[in-house]
């Protein structure tokens, strides 16, 4: 029978108020970082946010968790058409990099096309973009040499397996880990002799 304590299951402890605590601002600093910055000034809000609430998450003495669980890194949208119109964007949030992207993928069609239909969204990784026909391939990588090898063996898988006729590829472009287009030389695949243009 419990005297004036509560009672406790074998290994269970009391419930520390500072454990809801630590939930509860853990939870604002996520939905924080996870906000789109369309502008400066709300980047700016963001990060006085996200200072106020790390800075209870250390005035209560409690361990900050760690940024990259956060996802506080922007992320980038890399889209290719089948007519070879294509868009890039960088932002805080999913669906505001999609939506950029395939703005500016719409920007560069001469006319109404599938932008959008084919895309990859990245953090920090290199992504090679290469066109067979009107067939994209678009592939993600940690590093150049990868992304370029991924999307040989795509292509060679896509061959095989699902189009015989595949036509040569060409480079539509290659984005480097910050979201920048760093080149759009076009690169034929392996089908062809052609000599290859470099970058």
């Amino acid at each position: 029978m419990a005297t004036g304590k509560l009672a406790c299951s074998r290994g269970a402890k009391p419930s520390d108020p500072l454990d809801g605590l630590a939930r509860q601002i853990h939870g604002i600093i996520a939905r924080i970082a996870s906000l789109g910055s369309s502008n400066a000034a709300a980047l700016r809000s963001r990060t006085l946010s996200l200072a106020a609430a790390a800075g209870l998450l250390v005035a209560f003495g409690i361990p900050p968790t760690p940024a990259s669980a956060l996802d506080l890194d922007e992320l980038t949208v890399v889209t290719v058409a089948r007519d070879g119109s294509w868009g890039v964007a960088t932002a805080g949030s999913t669906g505001e990099a999609i939506a950029v992207a395939v703005r500016a993928c719409r920007a560069m069609a001469s006319a109404p096309t599938d932008c959008g239909a084919r895309l990859t969204t990245t953090r920090g990784r290199w992504v090679i973009a290469n066109l067979c026909g009107d067939h994209p391939i678009i592939v993600g990588a940690d590093t150049r040499e990868e992304a370029e090898a991924g999307a040989t063996e795509r292509e060679i898988e896509i061959r095989r397996v699902h189009v015989p006729d595949l036509p040569p590829c060409r480079r539509v472009l290659t984005v480097g880990p910050a979201g920048a287009v760093a080149a759009t030389a076009q690169h034929y695949s392996t089908r062809t002799k052609t000599e290859r243009p470099r970058p």
